[in-house]
């Protein structure tokens, strides 16, 4: 009786040292998975606030770009009915200055047409 306690008594010391290093796997290998999912929630972190300073600078770009355009357009709208370039020409081994008048009738530079006429 005694031979059979002790074999029982160490079978489930077996049992029991094998379920105990069973968990101990179990919990090195959760350890890892936290690990790693830490890693990427930095990583995410990390790459979220790049994509957010990159949507910031491309919306201060086209800011910028819009009051540039807005300030091209004031400095372009000018009397154009009647503009007179000077355009250098060679005549034999001189250079005269050609004087050409460029009329645009309408002020849209959507319909302006050029008419060229030589003084």
């Amino acid at each position: 009786m005694a031979q059979v306690a002790l074999s029982s008594f160490i079978d489930n010391e077996d049992k029991n040292f094998r379920l105990f290093n069973h968990v101990i796997e179990q919990q090195n290998e959760i350890d890892m998975l936290e690990s790693q999912v830490q890693s990427l929630h930095a990583e995410e972190k990390h790459y979220t606030h790049k994509v957010g300073i990159g949507r910031e600078k491309n919306r201060q770009t086209m800011e910028n770009l819009e009051s540039r355009f807005k300030e091209t357009q004031v400095e372009s709208q000018f009397d154009c009915s009647n503009v007179e370039l000077f355009i250098p020409s060679r005549k034999g081994s001189r250079v005269v200055l050609a004087h050409t008048t460029i009329a645009f009738p309408s002020n849209s530079p959507a319909s302006c047409r050029i008419a060229v006429s030589h003084k």
